[in-house]
């Protein structure tokens, strides 16, 4: 978690402070965004969220040691077993890596199970019907969800690894800190590697058409895995000193949240990825279908 030796721990704020507007500043025309103010007030500035599909977002409060909900309000969920770091939806149980393991919240309920108790789990993620989770150790798991059995694992040795994301065909990316570098891998150990230049900690790939996104210490940026750098989009006030930085997109693709960190408390930011459903092309096979039946209908016409 930590990019200093020993992190400081704040003590939970009873209220929410008042948002301090935004430092964020978007740097490509293509992206705007909203500030959702305040969430943590003491939580340093990082953690992680997840978007469910009705539009509730769900976020994990750092060193708060929590989890909030936000509809329009924030509102306080769970207390975690420790610091509250990743963060991975699945039906109604948000999954949430903490420094000590994975703790999984009832949504419903609020009630929180400690699934395991192994290490610093930094980020989550979901790909295969099974749990994903990034440890600070440089190591992957790979758990059922149900239990928290261990499926699988293997150490991708490049040092602690801050957060992990999957694309839509179930291809894992993980993003490792001190080594700057975006990580391509499966369960036999790193397909690819990509030099970043910069300090990233917060990743998310947007669910519609793929656009992988980062955030850290260079500011926000998208990453095309056929180019050679980051395309930078905006900067930001902090990434809180720690990791993960809270990065993730709502399930149309439509909005990327980012959180920051500021000197009220970690402050989240709706953009605007401009991405919409209907821009995505269909798969082959599916788009000749499409233009077969267009075809046909068109013949039709032709003939009455």
């Amino acid at each position: 978690m930590s990019r200093v030796a020993s992190p400081l721990l704040f003590a939970a704020a009873a209220t929410l402070a008042p948002a301090t507007g935004q430092a964020l500043s978007l740097t490509d025309a293509a992206y705007s965004s909203t500030s959702l103010g305040i969430y943590s007030p003491g939580g340093g500035g990082y953690g992680a969220g997840a978007a469910a599909a009705d539009g509730t977002l769900y976020l994990t409060t750092g060193s708060e040691n929590g989890v909030k909900s936000y509809d329009g309000v924030y509102a306080a969920l769970a207390t975690t077993s420790s610091v509250a770091l990743g963060a991975a939806l699945i039906d109604a149980t948000l999954f949430v890596g903490t420094t000590s393991g994975i703790d999984a919240v009832d949504l419903g309920a609020g009630d929180v199970e400690e699934l395991t108790s192994v290490e610093t789990v930094n980020g989550l993620t979901v790909a295969g019907g099974a749990l994903v989770a990034v440890a600070a150790s440089g190591d992957v798991y790979w758990h059922d969800p149900d239990t928290g059995l261990v499926l699988s694992s293997v150490s991708l040795s490049s040092g602690s690894l801050s957060a992990v994301a999957t694309s839509r065909d179930g291809d894992l990316f993980a993003l490792t800190y001190s080594g700057q570098e975006l990580l391509r891998f499966d369960g036999t150990g790193v397909l690819q590697r990509w030099s970043l230049g910069g300090a990233y900690d917060g990743l998310a790939i947007n669910p519609v058409d793929d656009t992988i996104y980062l955030a850290g210490t260079p500011g926000l940026a998208t990453f095309d895995v056929a180019g050679t750098s980051p395309h930078q989009i905006g900067t930001f006030e902090s990434d809180g000193g720690y990791f993960p930085t809270p990065l993730f997109v709502s399930t149309d693709g439509a909005t990327l949240y980012l959180g920051e960190d500021t000197a009220s408390g970690t402050e989240l930011h709706a953009i605007a990825t401009g991405v919409t459903a209907s821009a995505v092309p269909l798969p082959a096979p599916l788009a000749l279908l499409a233009a077969g039946v267009g075809a046909l209908g068109l013949a039709r016409r032709r003939r009455s």
